[in-house]
């Protein structure tokens, strides 16, 4: 099948806001990424927006519409160019790019990603995705951009621990795991966001109850992992890219749980409540048949999105607060308030954001390992392999932390 008989919606789309966006910032997309087409294909690029373009229009997989001005069109172009010139003749040292030299297969791989987002992220999903996915890649994944897409598509075609739509309210059920210290450990598998390190995450509570509904008067939340899971050489292999701290309320008498686990606390010492969400989720893995850990710690584009994530946040609180000052807006309003706990925790933090994703996520797999002795680190982070090799053992060997959490 020809290019021009394909469905070519969101490959048109993905170039209008992510390869030759006006303002990335806005958009979050990686300042230092850029995409490159042929000569041949900017042409086809040409013709198929002129086709697909109605009064302005651009209708994706006719539910969505985007609205462009004819000098959108001719400044696509033009930057369509300039990146294939720039890639040929005068590479600049601190971009990077990505040679497509395949546009079926690309716009193939555009496709199956909705596909394989639709029917449990919801039909519109694609769209922020196609903006955020790239923060996601490893310097082996830019070497082969099909490669990591084909496994994204496989990440969000995993039928292992079911997250609920992300456009909908309604949350999946807790499941019981283990006692601790006369309270339950539960956790709940959910959907991340577009520009999460992953499309799910797990959230892990140690509560006074095992019931799942608004009747749970203590209930404090460790932090939640952000993870996926695919068939990889035959192994089922779980992705951890991320353990957060969590963006549930903690209430005073949820500190009475906290002053329960003191005697852990003294024995972890380092960041317990981190270490426990991570020795849970290993039970968890355990429990479902998972034995094999990848752990990505060279995510090119990750830096330099919080650069400009931050950027975004100081605009967003500037317009706020300069509405706050002329009375038009006050501190109690929710969206203000929304805005400052992003800002609070983005703004100026990406030299702690990058250092939680590598030194310090390394510490908290070697802790376990350690304390609780059951996974096995097989690989020397960034000599070995720009993955963190970890295997999760099938009889855990630890004596001095297994009594407390099993």
């Amino acid at each position: 099948m020809k290019m021009k008989d394909k469905n070519v919606d969101l490959l048109l789309y993905f170039i209008f806001i992510s390869v030759a966006i006006k303002n990335r910032d806005y958009f979050e997309f990686p300042k230092n990424l850029k995409f490159v087409f042929s000569l041949e294909d900017i042409n086809l690029i040409e013709y198929l927006i002129k086709r697909k373009v109605k009064n302005n229009i651009l209708e994706i997989n006719n539910k969505k519409g985007y609205f462009i001005y004819n000098d959108d069109v001719e400044y696509v172009l033009s930057v369509l160019k300039r990146n294939r010139d720039e890639y040929l003749y005068n590479k600049d040292d601190n971009t990077y790019y990505i040679y497509i030299d395949d546009i079926v297969r690309f716009n193939d791989l555009l496709n199956g990603l909705n596909d394989s987002l639709k029917e449990e992220f919801g039909d519109n999903y694609i769209f922020p995705i196609l903006n955020g996915i790239w923060i996601r890649m490893s310097a082996g994944d830019f070497d082969n951009v099909y490669k990591f897409l084909e496994r994204q598509i496989s990440f969000n075609e995993s039928k292992y621990f079911h997250v609920p739509r992300y456009f909908e309210k309604e949350y999946n059920e807790e499941t019981y795991l283990c006692d601790l210290n006369n309270y339950y450990v539960c956790y709940r598998f959910d959907s991340a966001g577009a520009f999460c390190e992953s499309n799910r995450k797990v959230s892990i509570f140690i509560q006074d109850d095992v019931e799942n509904d608004s009747f749970i008067k203590i209930r404090f939340p460790l932090p939640q992992i952000y993870f996926e899971i695919i068939n990889e050489d035959g192994k089922k292999i779980c992705y951890i890219y991320a353990i957060q701290a969590t963006k549930y309320t903690i209430w005073p008498s949820d500190r009475k749980i906290a002053d329960s686990l003191i005697d852990i606390k003294k024995q972890i010492r380092y960041n317990y409540e981190y270490i426990l969400a991570l020795e849970f989720f290993i039970k968890i893995l355990r429990e479902n048949g998972i034995y094999d850990i990848k752990v990505p710690l060279l995510q090119l584009f990750d830096y330099d999105y919080h650069i400009s994530r931050s950027n975004v946040y100081k605009q967003k609180m500037a317009i706020l607060e300069k509405a706050i000052s002329e009375g038009r807006l006050t501190s109690d309003d929710s969206g203000y308030e929304q805005t400052k706990e992003v800002y609070d925790k983005v703004v100026d933090k990406q030299d702690i954001i990058s250092k939680n994703k590598t030194e310090r996520l390394i510490d908290f797999f070697r802790i376990v390992e350690s304390r609780f002795q059951d996974i096995e680190i097989l690989s020397e982070p960034f000599i070995q392999d720009e993955n963190l090799i970890v295997k999760i053992l099938d009889s855990p060997k630890g004596k001095k932390l297994k009594r407390i959490l099993m």
